[in-house]
């Protein structure tokens, strides 16, 4: 949210901030509900089909997390387990194509704190999201029991999406990221939420 703002700030324009169901994030965005998408949305092929996207704002990737004290430390441990995703991400296709032998993969509206809470529950043994995702939650609730586990499953480039024709605002978003990392803003909040400059290659170990 932090870099929502500043980037508005930047822009001269007021943020009003939506919260909106992420498997309905893209056609919210095409329908004029709101202008920017800052939500933590992976550059893909697919998306580019629908939106534009700013320069990379941030590096992040696929991370398994878990209840603490499980014996799942890496994704060969999930197989016969019962694994959480958020509904309109990309990691479910991920997670059947690429993970042998797991049992089911539930999706969930709700984001990562619905998966905090399933896994709480013991209804899910595991939940993939994106790590940074992931580790601010996972401090918002205090630790819910849960920790990251495991190496990330890969690597992904975060940025802002924007409606296609709206080249002049992309233009905009990508000088403002450009100058707030140029002066320090960026690793500033970077480093106030995560403890680490989530900017670059960098943000992988």
């Amino acid at each position: 949210m932090d870099i929502a703002r500043e980037v508005a700030r930047r822009l001269n324009r007021k943020p009003e901030l939506i919260t909106t169901a992420w498997d309905g994030i893209i056609a919210g965005l095409m329908a004029k509900k709101f202008d920017l998408i800052i939500g933590s949305m992976a550059i893909t092929d697919e998306r580019l089909k629908s939106v534009s996207f700013s320069d990379p704002y941030y590096i992040s990737g696929a991370q398994m997390v878990t209840r603490k004290g499980t014996t799942i430390a890496d994704a060969a441990d999930l197989k016969g387990k019962v694994v959480g995703v958020t509904v309109g991400e990309t990691y479910a296709e991920y997670v059947q194509e690429n993970i042998p032998g797991v049992k089911r993969v539930n999706s969930y509206k709700g984001g990562v704190p619905s998966l905090l809470l399933e896994l709480r529950n013991k209804r899910i043994d595991a939940f993939v999201t994106d790590r940074l995702v992931g580790l601010a939650a996972i401090k918002q609730a205090g630790g819910a029991g849960a920790v990251l586990a495991g190496d990330l499953l890969y690597t992904e480039r975060i940025g802002i999406a924007v409606r296609k024709e709206d080249t002049t605002l992309l233009a905009q978003v990508n000088a403002a990221l450009a100058a707030m990392k140029e002066d320090g803003t960026y690793t500033t909040i970077s480093s106030e939420w995560f403890g680490m400059d989530i900017s670059g290659e960098e943000s992988k170990e």
